[in-house]
C-alpha cells in the first residue's frame, strides 16, 4: 500500500530520495564509522466524490457533485480511511411529496437529512428519497338545522407511499342512512355544500378523499296563493319548493287577465307596491305551507283642472294609480290666475269657497275603478272689502259728531261677479253750524252740496264726507220809475249776490246794470236815473251801480227849448244836419240844449261821454287816435221846435280833424 520515495539519511523525509540501484552520496565526519540511511514512503491523498440524484424519477435535483479529500501519509504513518461531507439542504423538489433524507440505496424510503455529515469511503451516489404519508380522511355527516337524530361518521386510511410510487387518492365508501329529522320537512339526500337543494342517496358510493361533511338537504312545498287585488280577473295559485329550512321562496307569477284599463306590473308580498316582478322571492316562515302574493297593477288618470273662471287656462296633470284603488293623489299645476283672483288652490267642486290644495301640493281624487279621466277645478275667490266711513264738517267752525261708520261688500268666489260698492245711509244727525243751512254730506272737502241726510250712498273706497253749508244766493232788484213821464216802462235790472259756502263769508251787496230809458216826458229830455226823486240829474243807462237792498231808480228829465226865429238858417246854426262840432270839455255830466248846433232842415241834440278809462278830457284837445265815445242821439222833428227824442245807443271811433277838433258822423236809422 505504499509507494517507495527511495532513501535518505531521515527517516521523515517526505521527497523523493536515492532510487534503489543508485549510488547516494553521504557527507560523515572524521570519526564516523558507521551510518544510517532510510527508505522513505509515501501513500498518496485519494479525493471522493458524492453525486446527488432522486429516488423518485419526476423529483428536480439542481446539486453540484460534492468531493472530499484523505490527506497523503509518508514513512508508515498512518492514513485516514474515509473523509466527510454534508449533506445539502436544499436544490431539490418534489411537487406533493415530503422529502425523507438521502440514502445510497435507491428503493430507500429515508436516508440522512441535509446538514448531516457523512464519511466517505469511496465515490458515492446519494439518492434523495421522498414520501405521501399515509392519510386519514373523515367523512361527517350535518343534520343540517335538523330538529332531533345524529347519522355516524366515515372513516377513511390511505397507506404512505415513497419515491414516486401512486398513492391511493381515496376511498370508495356508501354513504350512511339519514339518521335525522327535521319537522315539517323532507330528507332530499347528502350534499357537500350547505346551498345544495338536494344530494346524493343514502347507499351512493362516493369517493373520500378528503376530510369531508355531507350536510343532510331537506325540501317542503309551499302554495302560493296570487290574490287578485283589484288587478287581474280572478286570484292564482302556485306551488314552489323550500329547501334546507330556507326562508325565501323563488316561484313566478302565474299568468293573469288584468281588469279593465288596469296594467299589470307582476306580482309582490306587498298589496299596496307600486311596482312588481314577474319572479317573485317570498320569504316563509319555517313552520309555514301557504303564503299569499298580490299581483301589482296601475293605471294612469288624466286629471283636467279647469279654469273655472280663475285661471287664465285649464291645465291637466297626471294621477296613477295602484292595485284596483279608487282614490289616490296629482300634483296640482301652477296657474296663472286671472287679475283681480286669488288663488284658493284647486277641488273637485266647482263652487268650493274653502281653501283648497295649494299649487304644487298634492290633492286626494276618488274616481271609479274604471274611469282613465276626471276634473278638478281652481278655486279662487276676490275677499270681501271693508269700506269705512267718517264724518266730518267741509266748515271749519261746524259742529260734526255723527260717529263713523263702515260697509262690507262681500267676498265673491270662482269667477262670480262681485260688487264695487256697499251702501251706507248717510246721518241725519250730530251736526249743526248756526247761521248755515246744512246742504248734504260731500266727499269734496270744498264741496258745497252733497247728498241729503238719510240719503242711502254707495260706498267704493274709504271715505270720508263732509257736512256742506250755505249762505243761498240773494237777488236784489233796481226798479225804474218815470217820474213824471207822459209815456213808455223800463223793466226792471236784477243782480244776484252770490251763495256761499262753508263758513266762506258772503257779499252784502251787488252790482247790477242800469237800464237804457224806456220812458218818455213830452218836451223833456231823460238826464238819467237817480235814487232821489227830486234830483234833475241821474246815472246814465247801461251804468254799473252797486244795490245792496232792492232799490228805485227815478228818472230825471231837462226841459227842451223853444227857438225865438222862425226861420231855420238865423240864429247858431252852423253845421249841416250830419255832422255835430263837439264844443264842450268831456265829462260824464250829458251837455245842456245851448252848447248844440242845429241844423236847418232836421237837427240833432247829443248828450255824451268819454270813455272815462282812457281819458278824463278829451274834447278840447281832440280825441286820441283810437280812443272810442259813447254818445246819445236824439232826433228833431222840425225846424220850430226838438220833437219826442229817439233813443239809440252807438259807439265810434273818434278820429282827429285837420283842426284839432274831433268830430263824429253820426248816420240816423
Amino acid at each position: 500500500g505504499w509507494t517507495l520515495l527511495g532513501a535518505s539519511t531521515s527517516a521523515a523525509s517526505q521527497s523523493q530520495g536515492t532510487a534503489l540501484g543508485s549510488e547516494a552520496t553521504i557527507s560523515v565526519g572524521n570519526n564516523v564509522t558507521e551510518v544510517d540511511m532510510y527508505y522513505n514512503c509515501k501513500k498518496d491523498s485519494k479525493t471522493y466524490t458524492a453525486e446527488f440524484l432522486s429516488a423518485a424519477p419526476d423529483a428536480t435535483i439542481s446539486i453540484v457533485p460534492i468531493s472530499c479529500t484523505i490527506e497523503a501519509k509518508y514513512n508508515g504513518d498512518p492514513q485516514a480511511t474515509s473523509c466527510n461531507i454534508t449533506l445539502p439542504s436544499s436544490g431539490y423538489s418534489y411537487e406533493g411529496w415530503t422529502f425523507k433524507g438521502w440514502s445510497t440505496n435507491p428503493s430507500a424510503t429515508s436516508g440522512n437529512f441535509g446538514g448531516t455529515q457523512v464519511q466517505m469511503t469511496s465515490d458515492q451516489t446519494y439518492y434523495a428519497t421522498w414520501e405521501k404519508p399515509s392519510k386519514t380522511y373523515i367523512a361527517t355527516f350535518d343534520g343540517h338545522e335538523a330538529t332531533s337524530g345524529s347519522t355516524s361518521r366515515i372513516i377513511c386510511t390511505i397507506d404512505a407511499v415513497y419515491n414516486g410510487a401512486t398513492q391511493d387518492s381515496g376511498c370508495q365508501k356508501e354513504l350512511r342512512n339519514n339518521g335525522f329529522t327535521k319537522t315539517g320537512w323532507t330528507f332530499n339526500g347528502w350534499a357537500t355544500t350547505t346551498t345544495a337543494t338536494s344530494g346524493e342517496t343514502a347507499g351512493t358510493s362516493v369517493l373520500i378523499d378528503k376530510d369531508i361533511t355531507y350536510y343532510a338537504t331537506w325540501k317542503k312545498d309551499v302554495t302560493v296563493t296570487f290574490n287578485a287585488n283589484g288587478c287581474a280577473n280572478e286570484s292564482t295559485t302556485a306551488t314552489a319548493t323550500l329547501y334546507n329550512g330556507s326562508e325565501t321562496l323563488t316561484v313566478g307569477a302565474p299568468a293573469a287577465v288584468a281588469n279593465t284599463n288596469w296594467t299589470l306590473l307582476g306580482a309582490s308580498t306587498n298589496r299596496n307596491a307600486t311596482s312588481g316582478v314577474n319572479v317573485l322571492n317570498l320569504t316563509v316562515q319555517s313552520s309555514e305551507n301557504e303564503i299569499t302574493a298580490y299581483y301589482i297593477c296601475n293605471k294612469d288618470v288624466t286629471v283636467t283642472f279647469n279654469a273655472n273662471s280663475c285661471a287664465n287656462e285649464s291645465t291637466t296633470a297626471t294621477m296613477t294609480l295602484t292595485n284596483g284603488a279608487t282614490n289616490g293623489t296629482v300634483t296640482v299645476p301652477s296657474a296663472d290666475m286671472i287679475t283681480g283672483w286669488t288663488s284658493l288652490g284647486a277641488s273637485t267642486s266647482s263652487s268650493s269657497q274653502s281653501q283648497g290644495t295649494a299649487f304644487g301640493g298634492s290633492m286626494s281624487l276618488t274616481v271609479a275603478s274604471d274611469v282613465t279621466t276626471t276634473n278638478a277645478y281652481y278655486n279662487c275667490k276676490k275677499p270681501a272689502i271693508t269700506y269705512s266711513v267718517s264724518f266730518y264738517s267741509a266748515a271749519e267752525n261746524a259742529s260734526v259728531t255723527s260717529p263713523s261708520t263702515s260697509c262690507t261688500i262681500d267676498a265673491k268666489y270662482n269667477g262670480a261677479s262681485q260688487a264695487t260698492s256697499c251702501n251706507i245711509t248717510l246721518p241725519s244727525s250730530g251736526y249743526s253750524y248756526t247761521g248755515w243751512t246744512f246742504n248734504g254730506w260731500s266727499t269734496n272737502p270744498t264741496g258745497t252740496s252733497g247728498s241729503g241726510a238719510g240719503a242711502t250712498v254707495p260706498i267704493s273706497d274709504n271715505t270720508v264726507f263732509y257736512a256742506t253749508w250755505m249762505k243761498p244766493a240773494i237777488t236784489l232788484s233796481a226798479t225804474f220809475n218815470g217820474n213824471g213821464a207822459t209815456s213808455g216802462n223800463t223793466f226792471p235790472a236784477l243782480c244776484t249776490i252770490e251763495a256761499k259756502y262753508n263758513g266762506d263769508p258772503q257779499a252784502t251787496s251787488c252790482a247790477v246794470t242800469l237800464r237804457a230809458n224806456g220812458f218818455t216826458k213830452t218836451d223833456w229830455i231823460f238826464n238819467g236815473w237817480s235814487t232821489d226823486s227830486s234830483a234833475t240829474s241821474g246815472i246814465p243807462g247801461d251804468t254799473s251801480v252797486t244795490i245792496n237792498a232792492d232799490t228805485t231808480y227815478y228818472a230825471t228829465w231837462i226841459q227842451l227849448w223853444t227857438k225865438s226865429t222862425s226861420s231855420c238858417t238865423t240864429g247858431i246854426w252852423q253845421k249841416t244836419a250830419d255832422e255835430f262840432i263837439h264844443g264842450a270839455s268831456c265829462s260824464s255830466v250829458a251837455m245842456g240844449p245851448s252848447s248844440l248846433a242845429q241844423g236847418n232842415s232836421g237837427g240833432y241834440a247829443y248828450y255824451h261821454t268819454c270813455n272815462t278809462a282812457t281819458s278824463s278830457v278829451c274834447m278840447s284837445e281832440g280825441f286820441a287816435d283810437g280812443i272810442c265815445m259813447n254818445y246819445k242821439q236824439y232826433a228833431r222833428t222840425g225846424c220850430s221846435a226838438w220833437g219826442t227824442p229817439t233813443i239809440e245807443e252807438h259807439q265810434d271811433t273818434c278820429t282827429p280833424s285837420n283842426d284839432g277838433i274831433t268830430k263824429v258822423e253820426c248816420t240816423l236809422e
